[in-house]
């Protein structure tokens, strides 16, 4: 069964709290309360994504798929602005565009992208 947008955008989102979480130092208690979750939530999801993860390689493994990917130079600023980092776009087959800054951490990125995947054939993938 395809996952809904709604739990898909629910996954990114507890997926992104419990990295947050990892690096925080805090009890499950302090973050919780600093982040505003509830804690039975935070320790379903973190079962609940668990579980998936363990469960990913069995079901990719007969599956393997490529994505085309195309790299562009970005474009060059003209000397008075000011320099930024330039921005990383991701843009689905469906046409789907997204940006982040050029300072993502990897493992965000690679979090955004493995929801991207599953979710493939399903707007807005």
């Amino acid at each position: 069964m395809a996952k809904s947008k709604r739990s898909t955008e629910r996954e990114l989102f507890w997926r992104l709290a419990l990295e947050e979480f990892q690096g925080s130092g805090l009890s499950v208690r302090a973050f919780c309360r600093r982040e505003g979750l509830s804690e039975p939530s935070f320790f379903s999801w973190r079962r609940t994504l668990q579980e998936r993860d363990v469960a990913k390689p069995e079901a990719g493994r007969d599956r393997v798929e490529l994505i085309p990917v195309d790299v562009v130079e970005p474009v060059a600023s003209s000397p008075d602005c000011e320099q930024t980092a330039a921005p990383l776009e991701v843009i689905t087959p469906s046409g789907f565009t997204l940006r982040f800054h050029s300072d993502i951490e990897p493992r965000q990125l690679d979090v955004v992208l493995g929801v991207i995947a599953d979710c493939h054939g399903e707007p807005p993938c």
